[in-house]
Order: C-alpha cells, then structure tokens, then sequence
C-alpha cells in the first residue's frame, strides 16, 4: 500500500498563499517599485522617492524629477513594501527617505519638522523621532 505524504503538499500550499499575500502587495525588483495607479502599472526608482503621504486610503508619493503620484493604498502597505530602503515613517502621515533629509529642527515640546534638501517641511511625531534618530545613526 502506497503512503501519502501531506506534509509536502501543506508545505506547497503554505508556498502559494505566501506568493498570494505578496501578489496583494506592490512588486519590488532590485531598486525598483511597481505600483498599481489609474491608469496602470507605474514602476518608481525607489532612490528617486522623496516622501510619501497619507490621505485615507490613499496614498501621494513625491518622486524627485517627477510629478507625484496618487495611489489607491493605505501608507501602512507602502511602509511594508519599502521598509528596507531607507524610508522611514516619521509621522502617522508621513513617510520619508532619509536621503533627502537636510536637517531636523525644533524641540520635542514644540514638535520635531524634517526639511527635506528641497525645503519641503514634514512633521516628525515625537514618538516616531527616536526611530528616525536610530535609522539616521545606522544610515551615516
């Protein structure tokens, strides 16, 4: 009598539902990020991205040299989706590549405002600055 062995095909079907799940999310490849958008699919030069932000279930990303983009994602998936590159939430609302960070200003009873090389200022949460101060250390 033949025996079957299931522990290999719940091994394979493990292996397809982790491809699903990361299906679901955008496709990143070397440097580059596709993007489902209105009017198709857009691939990003992740160095290029300056800064996202959130509006709901939308998201805006500001790419260097270009016009920025709309997408229909929540910040929290983009985060997921570039957290190895160095773009780091800063904010609830922001999402920023420490590439483009000139300097960081004011006190934490204040509030804490990141000017990106372009002058651009966004806001840093005091409790997202700590992470944003290891990520700087770590990058430089």
């Amino acid at each position: 009598m033949n025996s079957i062995n299931f522990e290999g095909e719940k091994a394979i079907l493990n292996e397809t539902n982790i491809n699903t799940e990361n299906e679901k999310l955008n496709l990143s490849i070397d440097n580059k990020f596709f993007i489902k958008t209105h009017r198709g699919v857009k691939g990003i030069y992740i160095p290029n991205i300056k800064y996202c932000v959130a509006d709901g279930c939308y998201t805006e990303i500001f790419i260097m040299g270009e016009k920025s983009i709309l997408v229909c994602k929540r910040i929290k998936e983009i985060e997921q989706a570039l957290h190895k590159f160095n773009i780091i939430r800063c904010h609830d609302s922001y999402l920023v590549n420490v590439v483009f960070i000139k300097e960081i200003t004011g006190t934490l009873s204040t509030g804490k405002k990141i000017i990106l090389t372009d002058n651009t200022e966004i806001a840093c949460s005091r409790r997202r600055y700590k992470n944003l101060q290891l990520k700087l250390v770590c990058c430089f």
